[in-house]
């Protein structure tokens, strides 16, 4: 079960050899913000980050190698997912 980490802002989850750090950045006001939730002990290879509301994070995050857009059409639900990244563009081509 992955519920939404907005009150926690940050939830940890097995991934199978990763581990998926799922941020919810909505609450937060300043991107300074991001050095008290101690993200930089995450920042090391062997985890997959599931951010929301990356924009929240501004320079302060790394660029993204997957962004999924989620939207909410009369049709039902949509989601779109574009590569930012050479390692992006290789996970959805292997989607393909």
């Amino acid at each position: 079960e992955v519920r939404s980490p907005t009150y926690t802002l940050i939830e940890l989850y097995p991934a199978g050899a990763l581990t998926a750090v799922h941020v919810d950045l909505y609450r937060v006001r300043d991107a300074a913000e991001l050095e008290a939730l101690g993200l930089r002990e995450w920042a090391r290879g062997g985890h997959l980050w599931l951010i929301e509301w990356p924009e929240r994070g501004g320079s302060r995050l790394p660029p993204a190698d997957l962004t999924l857009t989620f939207s909410v059409s009369d049709a039902g639900h949509d989601i779109e997912v574009s590569a930012g990244s050479p390692l992006g563009k290789s996970w959805l081509a292997s989607l393909s």
